[in-house]
């Protein structure tokens, strides 16, 4: 909710921060030197990198069987008492929120907002009905909205290593304090920033 907070206040009309381009020693293979070097310590800045490497660019196969399997369980949790043994395509996954009928094509992105929906089903089980729940009767795509919110967190702190628009356009990118904040939860929780961005 704190992140999902700093999006709202982000698009109060505060300008975009420029690219991450310093012209410093490292620019160009460290993406975060140019909002403040001199805030990040070494542990946090090495939070973050590793986050990028090991959770945040892992590309999305939409053949491979964890595909499969990670919609699957995404599905028989949000709806128990209609479960599924396989993620063919079908009329279905419009219910839970998908665009249309085949899931594997609102994947996009890399992998990062598919792992963390599975995440939110897995972890949350109960939560995921509820949202769902909710997004049926306000009547919004509940699974569209999760990758939507996704891409805003990774585009705000600059998760990514390729260019990826942001879902929202007046989005300003963090500033040092928020993304201080953000690597400082990266580096002191016990199973690193992966799980900070799974709670956020």
């Amino acid at each position: 909710k704190t992140f999902g907070q700093a999006f709202v206040r982000s698009c109060s009309g505060t300008p975009a921060m420029p690219s991450h381009s310093c012209g410093g020693p490292g620019c160009g293979q460290d993406p975060f030197c140019s909002i403040g070097p001199s805030r990040l310590t070494a542990s946090e800045r090495s939070a973050l990198q590793r986050l990028r490497e090991d959770y945040c660019n892992t590309p999305f196969d939409p053949t491979a069987p964890d595909t499969d399997q990670a919609l699957c369980e995404v599905w028989n949790t949000a709806f128990p008492e209609e479960p599924i043994e396989s993620a063919a395509d079908g009329q279905h996954w419009m219910r839970l929120g998908f665009q249309c009928t085949r899931p594997h094509t609102d994947v996009r992105s890399g992998r990062l907002a598919l792992d963390q929906l599975h995440s939110l089903a897995t972890k949350h089980p109960q939560q995921l009905r509820q949202l769902v729940a909710e997004a049926q009767q306000a009547r919004y795509p509940f699974a569209c909205a999760c990758f939507n919110v996704t891409q805003l967190i990774a585009v705000f702190f600059d998760l990514y290593e390729f260019q990826a628009p942001s879902p929202v356009q007046c989005m300003a990118r963090a500033d040092r304090e928020q993304l201080k904040h953000f690597a400082h939860l990266c580096r002191v929780t016990p199973q690193g920033g992966r799980l900070v961005l799974n709670r956020s």
